[in-house]
């Protein structure tokens, strides 16, 4: 019971960590209607990911499940009037690949802030998605804890290079903090899934190294980024 629900806090701070990478995409809309859109595009795969863990999916099953619970999705909200009792049909992928295209042209050819038009959002929740498909597979199928962070950091730095400076001290405070607390917890349940065939005592001492220096590292980020901006001179040329 307790490794399962330590599992749980981790797949939920996973899940914590990819929709702040995509609510970092609030530098680069006019306004914050694209926001739902992107959070349930990074709740829908963890949620699968984490019955699938339980369930004991294979592989396989898991991404397939989970393509099409995106595909689904995505028909539901962005194209809605191309499927046939909510199935999609030919047209439905006509329909998003022509939003897509318009959305990736926006990208590349507008400035921030842009509209939240169904091409741009549809092109931002496709992205969060995937983030959140690999970024879940990473972390607990491949047991690659750093490696899932990589995703979503991939997306955090996709809306900082495209977003204004609106909001960048918020954003990238809330994104290294939830990147820090699931490291901290994804570790511990690593090792209590490992505690079979390692000692407690090297388990013990291993997650408090880790846990105490995503601890420190959190506090010198808060300080560099709150305490910082506010020292004489640090506005200066």
């Amino acid at each position: 019971m307790t490794s399962t629900r330590t599992g749980l806090v981790a797949a939920i701070a996973l899940c914590a960590v990819t929709i702040t990478a995509g609510l970092a995409l609030s530098r680069v809309f006019a306004d914050g209607s694209f926001a739902l859109p992107v959070v349930l595009a990074a709740v829908l795969p963890h949620g699968i990911g984490f019955i699938a863990r339980r369930r004991r999916w294979r592989d396989g099953t898991t991404v397939l499940v989970t393509l099409v619970a995106i595909l689904l999705f995505v028909a539901w909200l962005f194209a809605p009037h191309t499927t046939a009792y909510g199935a999609p049909l030919p047209g439905t992928f006509r329909h998003l690949a022509d939003q897509l295209d318009t959305g990736w042209h926006i990208f590349r050819t507008g400035i921030a802030p842009v509209a939240a038009d169904d091409g741009v959002v549809l092109l931002c929740v496709v992205i969060t998605a995937v983030a959140a498909t690999v970024a879940d597979g990473v972390a607990f199928r491949a047991d690659a804890t750093i490696g899932a962070l990589v995703p979503s950091l991939l997306l955090f730095v996709f809306a900082s290079m495209l977003g204004t400076k609106d909001l960048r001290t918020m954003t990238t405070l809330a994104y290294i903090v939830s990147a820090l607390v699931f490291l901290m917890l994804a570790n511990q349940a690593l090792l209590e899934r490992r505690r079979a065939w390692a000692t407690g005592r090297r388990l013990g001492s291993h997650a408090a190294v880790i846990n105490v220096g995503a601890l420190v590292g959190g506090i010198a980020l808060a300080a560099g980024l709150i305490v910082g901006p506010a020292l004489p001179g640090a506005h200066d040329g």
